[in-house]
């Protein structure tokens, strides 16, 4: 009957236990609602948010960053490219006027093969 007695008495505690975990759950359970209803928690989520929210943009600024270095590249390369031609443009001005000096008065032969040399070093040099 010890036995008995004893198994009865260990279930007894294992049910106040249950019971008392149980209570300190729904405790636990009912103060984290409390506390989500607090404004301090409301702007703690708030606050997480935003702190997405920024990283989100951050990324997006970065990339567009990314993006404007490779335009920058791309106009400096450009801008010689221009550059380039305007020297070209210009040696062939240069040309074009030798040419009508010579036209005109029949002299500068030795200013054409000048001008004729000096081009094609340029355009050979490029």
């Amino acid at each position: 009957m010890n036995t008995v007695a004893e198994v009865e008495t260990f279930w007894t505690v294992v049910g106040k236990g249950a019971a008392i975990i149980g209570v300190i759950v729904a405790i636990v359970q009912g103060v984290r609602y409390l506390y989500s209803l607090l404004p301090s928690a409301k702007m703690e989520k708030r606050l997480g948010d935003v702190e997405k929210n920024l990283q989100k943009d951050y990324e997006h600024l970065k990339k567009h960053d990314d993006d404007i270095e490779t335009l920058n590249k791309k106009t400096d390369n450009t801008a010689k490219k221009i550059d380039q031609v305007n020297q070209g443009v210009h040696r062939l001005g240069k040309s074009q006027i030798a040419l009508l000096n010579h036209q005109i008065n029949g002299n500068g032969i030795d200013k054409l093969k000048e001008e004729a040399d000096d081009l094609t070093d340029f355009f050979i040099d490029r």
